[in-house]
């Protein structure tokens, strides 16, 4: 067991090194990117329906050390065992002690977050702030099957532009503090929770935040993009399952570089739960696609899941997305695998983009990335595996 001084100077190196190595010292690169292949394997047995259990294997240069950990960078503890659970996957001994802790505390953190997901709802509704559930979180209350198997570190809700300063009034009434902001996002803290309990699970006790939302590129001013769902004590807005999907999509893409497997497989589960076997809901998804220009923004996460599960994405939208994609971003996604995307020996550089279509402009995003690293830091909670 690795103690709370130590876990917190492992992030402290990690902060300056963006490498892996800082993390889990006694995880070398090679054994992590055998572990990385290993998740991957079960994830598609399972995700294909190959008949159980799918054995986790653990082959040469892969301990259990490695193969916990590899799991938790993917995302995916609390899935894997979760699956054990259900007779899908075979784990036994250290390994599968290991992920069954992850999934207790993921149940306890599920069931906390849900807790502050309803409350929050509540109270931003006094305040005349209508949110919506999504990404992550809607994956994770919608589409996951238990609420411990989600790994994500916030709660998200969308908002509209006008009612940014009560949402914000509201949260600071609650207790939270501003903390990062991004395009169109704003992430709310709460006080004395910002700590790392552990490197190889998502601890109850970890930190979690709310990050508030507003106009994405998606949102249809007539009706937010949105429809009502009967999923807690009283109705909640969440995305239409075309925009939800697309959303997802470019969210994964967007963060290429350290995408991880978790990512894929919030994918893979909407379009299989709202579009499989629907012919006119991908086809509709294709005009969404066609009219918002977005096919160069989705191949990269829809290149990688059908890869990581074939037959998930409807092929005619597939060729569209791929024609649509530029060649030197064809090149970079298709020298990876789902397994391999996630690079953490070292992370690259912040602010590197899959998007820009020449070496000059992803030079240029680094140096930016890099330059905001010298003036406000970096969070070394990238590391962890987390879905933002």
């Amino acid at each position: 067991m690795i103690d709370q001084d130590e876990i917190e100077a492992r992030l402290a190196r990690f902060t300056v090194t963006r490498d892996g190595r800082a993390v889990w010292p006694d995880v070398s690169p090679a054994s992590f990117r055998a572990a990385q292949r290993e998740v991957a394997r079960v994830t598609t047995a399972v995700l294909t329906g190959s008949p159980g259990p799918v054995p986790l294997c653990r082959s040469p240069g892969i301990d259990a050390t490695a193969l916990a950990v590899g799991a938790f960078a993917a995302g995916m503890s609390p899935l894997i065992a979760y699956w054990c659970e259900q007779g899908s996957v075979a784990a036994t001994g250290e390994i599968a002690e290991r992920l069954a802790l992850a999934l207790s505390h993921g149940r306890q953190r599920g069931a906390e977050l849900q807790r502050a997901l309803q409350m929050l709802l509540v109270e931003l509704a006094k305040g005349n702030v209508e949110a919506c559930v999504c990404r992550g979180t809607h994956v994770r209350e919608r589409y996951l099957p238990d609420l411990g198997t989600a790994s994500t570190s916030h709660i998200d809700l969308l908002i509209r532009r006008d009612d940014q300063e009560a949402a914000g009034a509201v949260m600071r009434r609650l207790g939270f503090e501003t903390g990062n902001s991004g395009s169109g996002r704003k992430d709310w803290t709460r006080p004395g929770r910002q700590i790392s309990r552990s490197l190889e699970y998502a601890h109850v006790d970890d930190s979690w935040f709310v990050s508030l939302y507003v106009d994405p590129s998606l949102e249809a001013p007539e009706d937010f993009s949105t429809e009502m769902w009967q999923g807690f004590s009283r109705p909640v807005r969440v995305l239409r399952p075309p925009v939800l999907l697309a959303d997802l999509a470019i969210q994964a893409g967007k963060h290429f570089y350290e995408l991880s497997l978790i990512r894929l497989v919030d994918v893979a589960l909407v379009a299989k739960r709202d579009f499989a076997g629907r012919a006119d809901a991908w086809r509709a998804f294709d005009d969404l696609v066609k009219r918002r220009a977005l096919g160069t923004l989705l191949y990269p996460a829809f290149d990688l899941v059908e890869r990581l599960a074939p037959g998930t994405i409807d092929p005619v939208v597939l060729e569209h997305v791929t024609a649509s994609a530029p060649w030197r971003l064809r090149r970079v996604v298709e020298a990876v695998t789902p397994a391999s995307v996630l690079r953490v020996h070292p992370l690259p550089p912040p602010g590197q983009s899959v998007w820009a279509p020449s070496p000059s402009q992803v030079a240029m995003a680094a140096a930016k990335g890099w330059l905001r690293r010298i003036r406000t830091g970096i969070n070394g909670g990238g590391a962890r595996g987390g879905s933002a």
